[in-house]
């Protein structure tokens, strides 16, 4: 989201939430990412945004790549996964194209996380591992953890229902 990312806002500058528009594609930003799924056939996504709290967090949309590869990556790096009510629609779109997709939400301003590189790139090389030795993600126990709904309201900022 090149206009979002400018002043830290979710809509570009239509006023569309580009994260609730892999239904419609009604904006150029996400037919953009569209073209990119048809043209190259990609097997993994990573959608990743910034997000004001100081952890990063892995979520999945309620289906089985998504709540699998989250389960995987939340093993493999001890980063939470939690299921999410209203947010996904990137990692259902994946499902739909036989893709594994999740969302990870990575601390702005964090130099702990080098700004999200370090994970997104234990990320990858898990997924290499996962590719070369058919790990089974289903015979892997998830923890508990997993089975947190949360909900994401406009400002991006992830929440459990209480307040703040």
């Amino acid at each position: 989201n090149p206009d979002g990312a400018a002043t830290f806002r979710r809509r570009n500058l239509r006023d569309v939430d580009l994260n609730r528009d892999f239904y419609d594609f009604s904006q150029p930003e996400t037919q953009a990412i569209r073209r990119v799924f048809v043209e190259s056939s990609p097997v993994l996504l990573i959608d990743v945004h910034e997000s004001l709290s100081g952890e990063p967090i892995i979520i999945y949309a309620n289906n089985t790549k998504s709540r699998l590869l989250a389960r995987f990556f939340s093993l493999e790096t001890d980063i939470p996964g939690f299921l999410a009510a209203d947010v996904g629609q990137s990692a259902n779109f994946a499902e739909k194209n036989g893709i594994y997709g999740v969302i990870i939400e990575l601390p702005i301003f964090s130099w702990k996380y080098k700004n999200g590189s370090i994970i997104v790139w234990r990320f990858i090389e898990s997924w290499a591992r996962f590719e070369r030795n058919g790990i089974h993600i289903k015979e892997r126990q998830a923890p508990h953890r997993l089975n947190v709904d949360l909900t994401c309201d406009v400002g991006g900022k992830v929440f459990d229902g209480r307040k703040p």
